[in-house]
């Protein structure tokens, strides 16, 4: 059986106020200032709903950890410049976006708006087998320490900015191991340009952070800035680093102003940088 309880109108300042049976504190909800307002509240706890001294509303708790809110064209606002509407899991607690057929749109109409997410943050769309997950706009943009795509079915782009790009400039004439250490932007470039030193400059292995692995799938794309000089990725160097060499049916020459895309495979000797399109 449901508690009863006495409802008043205020009618200075149209507004609905509700006594709980105890009759001290008010729960306002005003017309006028489009707000719920606490009058009266220290604190509150009654298993399913609870109100601290700074107004801050609690739904669920031990007794009943369970709470669904429904309704039918409900809409949650944070309406004006520096106001957030913020849904926050706490303590490792997760935050499910569920429907049973229903459209999920999120919605940045302005372009000073954005979608961010925070350090060691992590934004999941799940499919079903026969589903799809949908990025579309004039350009999407993707920028992180890394990015993975990974799918069971085939991934179509029709246009990707990739914004990080590294350069070497000078460079020396023979890197066994390029790294990190020596071009520090290239640990999350997509695009490498490497202005040669002069009578050419060779490169026999490439990592992308020193001391760890190169990922299985990296591509980079690799541009020969200088005017006059090659740059020279020999075919598995004995003299560069198992996991970070080049794979070619020769030794790979990239003329001035030339680029090519590389691509990192696991599975080719130790792990090797497949020339995949030289232009």
């Amino acid at each position: 059986m449901s508690k009863s309880f006495l409802c008043k109108v205020i009618t200075a300042e149209p507004a609905i106020t509700v006594i709980p049976k105890s009759g001290a504190p008010q729960l306002r909800v005003a017309a006028d200032e489009g707000k719920i307002v606490c009058i009266g509240f220290t604190e509150i706890e009654e298993g399913d709903f609870q109100v601290d001294d700074g107004h801050n509303i609690t739904l669920g708790g031990p007794t009943s950890p369970v709470v669904q809110m429904s309704g039918l064209n409900v809409t949650v606002t944070a309406n004006g410049g520096g106001n957030t509407g913020i849904f926050r899991g706490l303590d490792g607690a997760a935050i499910d976006v569920n429907t049973d057929g229903a459209k999920i749109v999120v919605e940045v109409p302005s372009l000073d708006n954005s979608i961010a997410v925070g350090d060691g943050g992590n934004i999941f769309v799940a499919a079903g087998v026969a589903g799809n997950t949908v990025l579309s706009g004039s350009q999407v943009i993707a920028t992180g320490s890394t990015v993975f795509e990974n799918a069971s079915r085939n991934f179509t782009s029709t246009m990707e900015t990739y914004s990080n790009s590294a350069t070497l400039n000078p460079a020396a004439s023979v890197y066994n191991e390029l790294s990190n250490i020596d071009v520090p932007a290239i640990f999350n470039a997509s695009r490498f340009n490497i202005n040669p030193a002069v009578g050419g400059t060779t490169v026999n292995s490439l990592f992308t952070e020193d001391g760890n692995p190169n990922p299985d799938g990296r591509i980079i794309d690799i541009q020969n800035i200088g005017t006059v000089d090659d740059v020279v990725f020999p075919n598995q160097s004995v003299l560069g680093t198992d996991g970070g060499k080049f794979f070619w049916a020769g030794d790979f020459t990239l003329p001035a102003g030339m680029g090519v895309k590389i691509r990192f495979d696991q599975n080719i000797g130790a792990g090797s940088w497949l020339i995949v399109n030289a232009a």
